[in-house]
């Protein structure tokens, strides 16, 4: 019965997840983040996550000083900014491989093409209402996304305990009838 409930679930969250990306810019696609890590030193405490885009396989990682309570930047660029963990994460994929190389290289912004630097510096306000709508529905999509994933992997937890309880419980018998 949850098997099934899980599948009608997913099918529901693909065709959902299918529908809003298509009317989403394939440059901002975020595909996940992972989890938060922390990491503390002398008086700092440090949160980060890795950020996959669809665009590239290799994740980009972000940070935020939480000690101060920073906004959350890329690493690799620090200059990319943002308050909120998933307008940073949407930001960080917005550029292909190559214009975000150039910016991570170039650590002082002195950058050929203008455009790279006038994309990094510039966040875009999202006063429209359904701009905004569309980037809580995208979080809110990853979010369930995790969740399906997690509860997949808790599944074939279950599915890996029992099959362990009943090895155990058939070595048991064979213990028990090789002792009589």
């Amino acid at each position: 019965m949850k098997i099934i409930f899980i599948s009608s679930s997913l099918k529901i969250i693909s065709s959902v997840l299918v529908f809003a990306f298509a009317t989403t810019p394939a440059s901002a696609w975020v595909k996940g983040i992972s989890l938060e890590r922390v990491f503390v030193g002398d008086n700092i405490r440090i949160r980060q996550v890795d950020v996959k885009c669809r665009i590239e396989r290799k994740p980009r990682a972000l940070r935020q000083v939480e000690s101060t309570n920073g906004p959350w930047c890329s690493i690799d660029v620090p200059e990319l900014c943002a308050d909120k963990k998933f307008v940073a994460a949407r930001k960080l994929c917005s550029y292909n491989a190559s214009e975000f190389r150039q910016m991570a290289v170039s650590g002082e912004n002195n950058f050929i093409d203008g455009s790279v630097l006038n994309k990094a510096e510039a966040p875009s306000p999202k006063s429209n209402p359904e701009d905004i709508a569309g980037d809580l529905l995208q979080e809110k999509m990853l979010i369930e996304e995790r969740r399906i994933q997690i509860e997949q992997r808790r599944i074939e937890l279950s599915r890996k305990e029992i099959s362990l309880r009943k090895k155990l419980a058939s070595m048991n018998e064979e213990l028990g009838l090789d002792a009589s």
